[in-house]
């Protein structure tokens, strides 16, 4: 809720003379622990185990949260020049707690068809929902899908995406400067907006093995 608050907040007080607005809203209530109001609860079959249950309301509320923020652009008069990403950074998550004694529960996520879940390099785990919306939006491509290999999207090319429209250079040259490799970002809107129906990617590498060991398979997965 507080979330939720701070966005329509900064909405509802955001002066368009003083130039346009770039929110990034990352409630992550779509996560451990699982909890959610009873309203959202309500939503689903009682007989559903409690675990499953608990997340899909979680992920209901987060549906809310859109709502009123799409609301909340609409009474500014804002939607028609917006143009609103939402992009899931993992598949569902589907292992038991890691945590069994402070939160003796599964995670709760489904991703069928796909096989495996966050945390794993299968579909499941990689291959996330995203789409895009608002009026800045061709009204062309609106309704459409994107489907197959010539149209990858890595969920780090929405940088460069939003470089491109605020005509920013996404480029680091103070990285570049220091030896660290390029930015591994690259532009989607001609795909997007449907200019053209290629998406600059051919590759997504899916896992890294890490000397950081920072899980148990030493392996960091990627998603697209």
């Amino acid at each position: 809720y507080m979330f939720n608050d701070q966005a329509v907040g900064a909405i509802h007080n955001h002066d368009e003379a003083l130039g346009p607005l770039f929110m990034y809203l990352a409630p992550a209530n779509s996560h451990t622990p699982l909890e959610a109001p009873q309203r959202f609860l309500d939503l689903y079959p009682s007989d559903w185990y409690l675990d499953r249950r608990q997340y899909a309301a979680m992920c209901s509320f987060w549906d809310d949260i859109l709502g009123n923020v799409t609301k909340a652009l609409k009474a500014k008069y804002m939607w028609d020049n917006t143009l609103l990403t939402f992009s899931a950074d993992n598949g569902g998550p589907v292992y038991w707690s890691l945590e069994e004694r402070k939160w003796p529960h599964g995670a709760g996520a489904n991703n069928w068809p796909l096989l495996g879940g966050k945390g794993s390099n299968w579909e499941g785990g990689v291959r996330a929902v995203a789409f895009v919306s608002g009026g800045f939006l061709p009204a062309a491509v609106r309704g459409t899908k994107l489907s197959g290999p010539s149209t990858m999207i890595h969920i780090a090319d929405w940088y460069a995406t939003y470089c491109h429209l605020a005509g920013i250079d996404p480029n680091d040259a103070a990285a570049a400067a220091a030896g660290l490799p390029p930015v591994d970002s690259l532009n989607l809107w001609p795909m997007i907006s449907g200019a053209n129906k290629t998406s600059p990617r051919s590759e997504i590498a899916l896992a890294v093995d890490s000397a950081l060991k920072h899980s148990k398979a030493g392996s960091a997965a990627s998603h697209c």
